[in-house]
Formats: C-alpha cells, structure tokens, sequence
C-alpha cells in the first residue's frame, strides 16, 4: 500500500504554518524532517495535523524529533491535532504546546 503526505508550508516573519495530510510514515519521515528544518526560521511554529488519517513508526519518530529540536532551539511551537494523534504524541512525550 502506498501512503502520501503533503506538507504545506506558509512563512511570514513571526510564524511558520506547517500542514499535513494524510499518512505520516516512514515513506514521508524524510520530508516531514526537511519541512520542519525550513519552518525552524520563525519564532512561532504552528504544525496542523488535523487532516493526518495515520501516523506510523518512522514517521512519528521524525515528527517527534523534529518539534524536539524546535522547542531547543527556543521555538514557539503548537501542535494541532486530532484527539486519537493528541494521544500518540503525549505518549511519545510530545505535548501540544511548549
């Protein structure tokens, strides 16, 4: 089975707006990886997952590490998401908001 995802990014000055659809996996774990590097140039990331249908292993792992290194580098960063990927996240250690 194939699995897709779209990333869109929207930057201004102040805030990057990331937004999925889709599947994350490991088939996209490369590019989810990539456009969150680009969005780290705003102070304020918001990352729309509310339009993900599923989320697997090497996906989230690179999700999970991405939002990480925005929040250490002194990102604002929220996260919006379904309640069922709300629960994936917090139980990867992930909130919603830093």
């Amino acid at each position: 089975m194939v699995f897709e995802i779209e990333l869109e990014r929207q930057r201004s000055a102040a805030l990057s707006t990331v937004t999925a659809y889709g599947d994350i996996d490991g088939q996209s774990a490369d590019h989810v990886s990539e456009i969150l590097r680009m969005a780290s140039s705003a102070p304020r990331v918001v990352i729309d997952l509310a339009r993900v249908r599923r989320m697997e292993g090497d996906g989230l792992a690179a999700l999970v590490s991405g939002i990480e290194r925005l929040r250490e580098s002194g990102g604002d960063v929220q996260v919006v998401a379904t309640a069922a990927l709300s629960e994936v996240l917090a139980d990867s250690g992930v909130g919603l908001t830093a």
